[in-house]
């Protein structure tokens, strides 16, 4: 009986091809497949993949739209009109939320955020409205007209009947701007406001007696108008902060610049430092060198020398004008002149 053939022996070239292009057994597409799936369900329910882009609607009202992984819905982040800055309203289809919170009363089309920032000595606020109410934390707020509800500065509004700050109005007799009046009420710089009656500093909540056509606010130590020069003023234990009047030339007075120099004043007259007058100091050629720290300022004219500490000055008695400098680098002494070193404005040697 004759044997059946045998097959012909297969070449080592040929078994490599055959063991490099077999695919797996099934099993193994089958593992791999489930561990891909684990590691994608994971990942999507560890992450939501968002974007960004910002968008203009038709009132020229900039807004970030958010679209996210998780739904179909945009959701639009407001920007505050003030500043650009994102404010806590976001608008989804026909709804309006604070956060998370359903604003029910909320008319989507015509609602816009206004303000986040805080005013002057307050904390921050959320002013927002639409056609019908005017909102600050996403809460209604009654009083308020819409129509006229408009951001004077910083977290300051005003609608036709009244000034809103700190969530209050001018109407409240314990408002530092109670009874202003609100057509003429406008930021005069700093932390000033006006009205066609009085100032308004709300750092502070002071009503000035100052002259509101001419006032002129320097800085936030120095104002003026026609009349007067006005300067911060506070001593601790003695009494409240507050702006008084200075035997300064208001026609003349003006602050120096600089790093520092909105502490420091000066007439034809005489110089100034934090309202008080510098006795014997130069207006001219007097200047204020670079500080030393928050606590200490060298301030010189061709006459003498002056160490501010803790915003109170001393004269450096036999100090020289022309060489007197700062030094940095040392440990021991911060200034010094062709005679001595000096620290705090003392001399040490």
């Amino acid at each position: 009986m004759e044997e059946p053939p045998q097959p012909a022996p297969v070449s080592q070239d040929e078994h490599k091809t055959l063991v490099l292009t077999d695919p797996p057994p099934k099993k193994h597409h089958l593992v791999l497949w489930g561990f891909g799936m684990v590691a994608i369900a994971i990942l999507l329910g560890m992450f939501e993949f968002n974007y960004w882009r910002i968008v203009t609607t038709t009132d020229n009202v900039s807004e970030n739209i958010i679209t996210t992984s998780q739904g179909s819905e945009e959701r639009v982040q407001l920007v505050n009109t003030e500043d650009d800055s994102r404010s806590s309203y976001y608008r989804e289809g026909e709804n309006v939320y604070f956060g998370d919170d359903l604003i029910s009363e909320a008319d989507s089309p015509t609602f816009v955020a206004l303000s986040i920032k805080a005013a002057a000595g307050g904390n921050d606020n959320e002013w927002a409205k639409d056609k019908n109410h005017v909102y600050d934390f996403g809460k209604v707020i009654e009083e308020a007209d819409p129509s006229t509800f408009v951001t004077v500065y910083r977290g300051v509004m005003k609608d036709k009947n009244h000034i809103w700050l700190y969530g209050g109005t001018s109407a409240n007799p314990e408002s530092p701007i109670y009874g202003a009046d609100s057509a003429t009420f406008v930021h005069a710089g700093f932390d000033f406001y006006k009205d066609k009656n009085y100032v308004y500093n709300l750092e502070i909540s002071e009503k000035l007696h100052a002259d509101p056509i001419t006032f002129s606010a320097l800085s936030r130590m120095y104002a003026k108008d026609i009349n007067n020069v006005y300067a911060y003023w506070y001593k601790p234990l003695i009494g409240s902060p507050t702006y008084k009047v200075i035997d300064a030339n208001p026609n003349t007075f003006q602050i120096f610049e600089g790093e520092y120099g909105d502490s420091f004043g000066r007439d034809q007259s005489h110089v100034y430092a934090f309202g008080e007058i510098i006795e014997g100091a130069d207006p001219l050629s007097f200047q204020i060198l670079p500080p030393v720290n928050s606590h200490l300022t060298y301030v010189k004219d061709v006459y003498a020398v002056y160490a501010y500490f803790n915003e109170r000055y001393s004269k450096i008695n036999n100090a020289d004008t022309l060489s007197f400098s700062l030094v940095e680098g040392q440990e021991l002494y911060d200034a010094q002149d062709k005679n001595h070193k000096y620290v705090q404005g003392v001399i040490i040697e």
